[in-house]
């Protein structure tokens, strides 16, 4: 059987309040760079998202990534970056793609990485107890992937 993975909601300011939202802190990696960031869990996401500015810091060149647009809720299109990195969850490294945003990152209402369905949800049974404020990542046993 394998262990699941659990974490606590955490405390995010958004519109001047306080929000308990589904983080957890990951270890990302890119050419043997790694740095720890706090990542959004986000069920209603496809896409894995993130900003320039931090693939940069990784060492990602975006002069030739295949060019995406991203659009939220609020409807405007970002142009984004297509480029893969490692994130690191428990014992399991994941190549996941990543929309990489053409924007400055917003810390009062942005996270550094959003994880979305795509490729994470394939590894992961993801659990949400919010009335316990915890979720946690089951992994699916690689037979059955």
């Amino acid at each position: 059987m394998t262990k699941k993975i659990t974490f606590g909601y955490q405390n995010f300011p958004f519109g001047g309040r306080n929000i308990r939202r589904p983080v957890a802190q990951f270890l990302i990696e890119n050419d043997g760079r790694k740095q720890s960031f706090h990542c959004l869990i986000d069920s209603g996401a496809d896409e894995s998202m993130s900003f320039v500015e931090i693939g940069k810091e990784f060492g990602l060149d975006f002069t030739d990534a295949e060019r995406s647009y991203a659009s939220g809720i609020g409807g405007d299109d970002t142009l984004c970056f297509k480029k893969h990195i490692l994130i690191h969850v428990g014992n399991r490294s994941i190549p996941i793609l990543v929309l990489w945003q053409n924007r400055k990152m917003d810390p009062s209402k942005d996270f550094p990485f959003v994880i979305g369905r795509l490729v994470f949800f394939d590894k992961f049974d993801v659990i949400f107890e919010q009335s316990k404020d915890k979720f946690h990542l089951k992994p699916i046993p690689k037979s059955r992937m």
